[in-house]
């Protein structure tokens, strides 16, 4: 499998003078432009796997590379086995407690009403719903159930969110629901209203109030430390906000590139870092090595690698 691509290192131009007579004008030998092999992805369908602060490792098929995030250098490696990084991790989850399903955080629970519970019975009856987690709010008010249902817990009713007011202009369509996360005592809302990718994020409260404007989303969160978390869009662009929903940073990229992950590296009481990985129109894949300190993002290491070229 090809995992090079020759690039052009650099190019010497020379010129005569135009006082030399054309008589005295001497073929030169033809130069060739010096060549480096550096190495490339053969598949767009590329993952990310693992990440430290010098390393990234992105695996395609069966095969993975090692990237060096300070230079040119890469080299292959076994598949990592290790287990997927916590994006945000999961403060309140819904399990079993008793006889019946209870929403805990902690050693903290809030037994679930009977609807709930038959909803939960529902998804996971379902051929692709299997027992994965069922997330809910930090202060145990909403239960998020997969993809995009709400539920309070003290009604036993799901929450009608609404439908965000960038999109009730005259001349736009109405989106549909897609997807819900919990972040925090917030939910992340999801909208759509194409084929995609055109996913617009809304920030909701607890009772249902939309926060704030919409934002592009779609790909991911992670937390970035308590009372801090990100929101990657699709296009691998970045928002931060605060626990209440204020939108404190923010990194754009253009609409060409697409997201393929985010691993965090260190988390502590007021920074964090982490290598979020995109690919730009099918050729190009970049490795953002990202730090969020004192409400700033800043890019730490950055490394663009080519995809293999077909021939």
């Amino acid at each position: 499998m090809k995992l090079t691509t020759t690039v052009a290192a650099l190019v010497l131009a020379s010129a005569t003078g135009q006082a030399a007579a054309e008589s005295l004008v001497v073929p030169l030998p033809p130069r060739r432009v010096p060549m480096l092999s550096v190495p490339c992805i053969p598949s767009a369908a590329v993952e990310l796997l693992a990440a430290a602060y010098d390393t990234t490792t992105l695996c395609w098929d069966t095969d993975c590379l090692e990237f060096d995030l300070a230079g040119l250098g890469a080299s292959p490696v076994p598949q990592p086995l290790i287990p997927a990084p916590r994006a945000w991790p999961r403060s309140a989850v819904v399990r079993t407690q008793g006889s019946g399903l209870a929403a805990c955080r902690g050693d903290t629970c809030r037994p679930l009403g009977p609807k709930l519970t038959a909803a939960i019975g529902r998804w996971r009856a379902q051929e692709d719903g299997g027992h994965g987690t069922i997330e809910a709010t930090a202060d145990l008010t909403l239960v998020v159930l997969p993809p995009a249902q709400a539920w309070r817990i003290a009604s036993d009713s799901q929450l009608a969110l609404k439908i965000p007011k960038e999109y009730l202009a005259p001349n736009i369509d109405r989106p549909e629901l897609v997807d819900l996360e919990v972040a925090g005592d917030l939910v992340i809302a999801d909208w759509s209203n194409c084929a995609g990718p055109c996913i617009g994020g809304q920030l909701v409260d607890t009772k249902g109030k939309n926060i704030g404007a919409t934002f592009q989303a779609g790909g991911s969160t992670l937390e970035l430390y308590p009372g801090r978390f990100a929101v990657f869009s699709e296009f691998g662009e970045v928002v931060v906000f605060t626990a209440k929903g204020d939108r404190i940073a923010q990194y754009p990229k253009p609409h060409s590139h697409s997201l393929v992950g985010v691993f965090p590296l260190e988390i502590d009481a007021d920074s964090a870092n982490f290598v979020m990985v995109t690919t730009m129109q099918h050729n190009e894949v970049h490795l953002v090595q990202m730090n969020f300190a004192h409400a700033a993002l800043s890019v730490s290491r950055e490394r663009i690698v080519p995809m293999c070229s077909a021939n």
